[in-house]
């Protein structure tokens, strides 16, 4: 990776960019970061080490993302996701059911409005 892009995924000051990461045993084993550009909806990604996959890790870490977002004002995120990645899919599904999606070739840019997004009560932090 190259250091000004190491230097950039790094840069996390909890306002434009922000990170939230999930730990076992002290150890990380998934992170979610907002990226919000200027005039441009934030971007949302999400990732679980393998292992670890299909435990809800992803789902909290998102939950919370979006939570610490939308009390810095932020209204609009995006997420490009493989066609391919089901399970990324359905966790986009539950936490945006409202959602609106666009394809394009392989990926697919889900679009969620976070002003009027509320957690699901039955999602336990």
């Amino acid at each position: 990776m190259l250091p000004t892009v190491r230097d950039a995924l790094s840069a996390v000051d909890g306002r434009r960019h922000i990170a939230v990461a999930a730990y076992a045993d002290e150890e990380p084993v998934g992170i979610a970061r907002l990226i919000a550009a200027r005039d441009r909806p934030c971007d949302i990604a999400v990732e679980v080490i393998d292992r670890w996959q299909g435990r809800g890790i992803g789902t909290q870490l998102v939950l919370a993302l979006v939570e610490r977002a939308r009390t810095l004002g932020h209204t609009v995120a995006e997420a490009n996701i493989l066609a391919e990645n089901r399970a990324v899919r359905q966790l986009i599904d539950h936490v945006f059911p409202a959602a609106t999606s666009t394809m394009d070739r392989a990926e697919i840019t889900y679009r969620g409005d976070l002003s009027s997004w509320r957690r699901d009560p039955s999602d336990v932090a």
